[in-house]
């Protein structure tokens, strides 16, 4: 490349993980500087491609202190660390209650990391509002803890330089995630599902947010993290949102009942995983990507 101290210096907070290693990739294939931070400084067991060399992996914990000349000056921030729901599953109600406060501390040390190394762009990975709505409460301190964290980073960067991005279930590459959204998109579900809805928008209200959940077939992990990257990069902030009738429930609601508050705010918030695929079909193209990163640079000489 031509000058590599100008391309975008971008640090993934859970760099290891799920959706914070496949960041990583799509960040560095894009031509991004990645800096990866996680409790395990080495790249994960599934990724054996020449990429992972061209990422900086620290070892670090994000809840305990975090030496900030470390990573040097920031572009941007991508946030992918927190408690996994799927932890939480037949677990006691004390271990999702500790969710809460853990999310929101942990989210507000990494913000404020991020903005002392002079980041202007936070990505929060979170999770949609249908999550909460579909399992009625049974998550509260999972879901509250995301919700006081989105709260945090806006808090410390402000409405404008924040993006949440918010998917309901994700799935990794492979036969079992390809299985499943094979059964998810099969016309007898698929049908099923239209069904409930159109009644839903004449205005009955058998509509079952649980059936959501369980029938909404789950995006690629890579969607998410393309997602995560263009928001980062800047490149998903001028495109519309999608209004409530776009999205198909009564988003305005759920709004209100989950104190995001978002309507109205200067705040990048992907609801769910329809609206991420549009970001990303949008936005998020390994084309789109990588001429974002060579303007970037094209600015900085």
């Amino acid at each position: 490349r031509g000058s590599c101290a100008a391309a975008p210096r971008i640090a993934v907070f859970g760099g290891t993980g799920f959706i914070g290693s496949r960041a990583c990739q799509v960040l560095v294939e894009s031509g991004c500087e990645v800096i990866s931070v996680a409790r395990k400084g080495v790249p994960p067991s599934w990724a054996e491609d020449v990429w992972t060399k061209q990422v900086k992996w620290m070892a670090a914990d994000a809840d305990k202190e975090f030496p900030i000349e470390a990573l040097g000056h920031l572009s941007a921030c991508i946030d992918c660390v927190g408690t996994d729901p799927r932890e939480l599953r037949f677990q006691p109600d004390e271990k999702d209650r500790a969710a809460e406060p853990f999310d929101e501390q942990v989210t507000r040390k990494i913000a404020s990391v991020a903005k002392g190394a002079g980041a202007g762009r936070f990505v929060y990975l979170s999770i949609s509002s249908d999550f909460h709505e579909g399992f009625g409460g049974a998550y509260e301190g999972f879901v509250n803890g995301k919700l006081k964290a989105e709260r945090a980073a806006r808090e410390i960067f402000g409405d404008a330089n924040v993006a949440v991005v918010a998917p309901l279930t994700m799935t990794a590459p492979g036969a079992l995630g390809d299985a499943k959204v094979a059964l998810l998109t099969n016309p007898l579900v698929t049908g099923a599902v239209s069904i409930t809805q159109f009644f839903n928008k004449a205005g009955w209200r058998g509509e079952d947010f649980m059936m959501k959940c369980d029938t909404t077939p789950p995006i690629a992990v890579e969607v998410a993290a393309r997602a995560a990257a263009a928001a980062a990069l800047g490149l998903s902030a001028s495109l519309p949102r999608a209004t409530a009738s776009q999205l198909g429930f009564e988003i305005e609601d759920r709004y209100a009942q989950l104190s995001r508050g978002y309507e109205g705010s200067e705040v990048e918030f992907s609801d769910g995983n329809s609206e991420i695929v549009r970001i990303v079909e949008q936005a998020g193209s390994p084309a789109a990507l990588a001429a974002a990163v060579t303007s970037w640079e094209k600015r900085s000489l």
